[in-house]
Parts: C-alpha cells; structure tokens; sequence
C-alpha cells in the first residue's frame, strides 16, 4: 500500500466513525456436520443475543444506505451496521421474522444455478428456493433485499476470467429479472478475490463485497465483512 493510501486511511479513521457490515451463514438450534461447516453455524438464541448486543450501539440500516454514507460522508460520528446472509440456507426463513420484527434491513446472498435446481452445494445442505425468497420479499419489501452470490457458488480468484464473468454476468441477469429486490453487490464465495475480479464488478457498476474482517470507512470501492 501506498504511502498516500495509508495517510488517507488514517485520516478517514479520525473523521469518520466505521460502518460495520455483519455476514452469517446458518442460524438454527444445533450444528450439522453433514450439512454445514462449524465456521458457517451459529446457535440460534447466541445469534439473536449478539444482534441485541450490537443494537444497543449501532443503528442498522440496509447495505445500500451504508454504501451511500460510505461514498458521501464527510464526516460520521453515528454508528452503523448492517445484516447480510451468504448461500440462502433455509433456516434464514426462520430467522427473518425475529430481525424483520426489530426492524433491521437484511441483504442475502444467493447463487442462481442453485435457486434455479441446476446445481448443487458441497454438503447436502438445505437451501432457500425461488419460490421462498418471493415469499419472504412479499413479506417484507421494505426490508429484505437480494444480492449476487455468482450464478454457481465459485472461488472467484482460483478460477479463469472468463469463467468468472460468466458466473457473475448469468447471476447477475437472472437475479434482476427475478426479484424486484436484488442490488448491484456481489459477495465473493469464500473470499477469494483479486484487483482483476474488482476492476471487473467495479466497471460494470456492482459492488464488490468481501468477508474479511475489515470495517468500512470512506472507500466505497469495496465492502468489507466481518462474520457474525
């Protein structure tokens, strides 16, 4: 990183407070092993009290909202946070309403070859379908909103350029014709990503979104994640 890059970092982080953008996997009573991996499950009452916890500090608003704040804030001393969900595991149905009853805004991430029944995940794991996400934007449009996941859930930076277009550019056109919800935020599988697979999403107008770790302060370029 460039000297003028770091300066630029430390003078965001004096006058702007981070947005912190929160990423979980499956919410459910007990863990799995033959459909989930331990670093993608947490128990359910352990979910709702570190959402409670970070309500007591943070306001949560959707994940356009803070990428508009993130582009445009000058200075920002409110604290913010935001809900997304990877893969579209099938208890996020049970877990929507307790969120949607707080009032949180909520992104999830979905692969559309999987949606669609023309692919399948690594582990026997139960997912959302079309029809269940249309039900839960019915339920609540003000609130839930799609992201692009890739059209099959692909380790983005391990695979040919080509082949990533593909995945991002076939997902992209079938989410957005699909739900009237979905925004232009791509959520790398795994987290693997490159300069290249950025400039890519960034050239046609979607957002890259990463799970690793980081807080967002004034580059709007990208979205860092932290899981839950």
């Amino acid at each position: 990183m460039s000297f003028l890059r770091r300066l630029i970092r430390k003078v965001n982080k004096i006058r702007l407070a981070p947005i912190r953008v929160f990423c979980f996997h499956d919410v459910s009573e007990s863990f799995n092993p033959e459909t989930t991996w331990k670093c993608d499950w947490i128990q359910t009452d352990l979910f709702k009290e570190r959402i409670t916890k970070l309500s007591k500090e943070y306001r949560f608003i959707s994940l356009t909202e803070a990428h508009k704040h993130i582009s445009r804030d000058i200075i920002r001393t409110k604290k913010y946070c935001v809900l997304t969900c990877d893969d579209g595991v099938s208890s996020f149905k049970q877990i929507v309403p307790w969120i949607a009853g707080k009032g949180f805004p909520i992104t999830i991430f979905v692969n559309s070859a999987i949606l669609k029944g023309i692919d399948k995940r690594e582990k026997p794991m139960e997912l959302l379908s079309v029809d269940d996400i249309h039900l839960l934007v019915r339920e609540y449009p003000s609130l839930l909103t799609i992201g692009n996941h890739g059209y099959r859930h692909l380790e983005s930076s391990r695979i040919p350029m080509d082949l990533f277009i593909d995945n991002v550019m076939n997902s992209e056109e079938y989410l957005s014709k699909e739900f009237v919800n979905t925004i232009p935020f791509f959520a790398y599988p795994s987290d693997k990503h490159n300069s290249t697979t950025d400039r890519f999403l960034i050239s046609k107008g979607i957002i890259p979104v990463y799970c690793d770790g980081g807080m967002n302060y004034g580059d709007s370029s990208v979205i860092h994640r932290e899981l839950l």
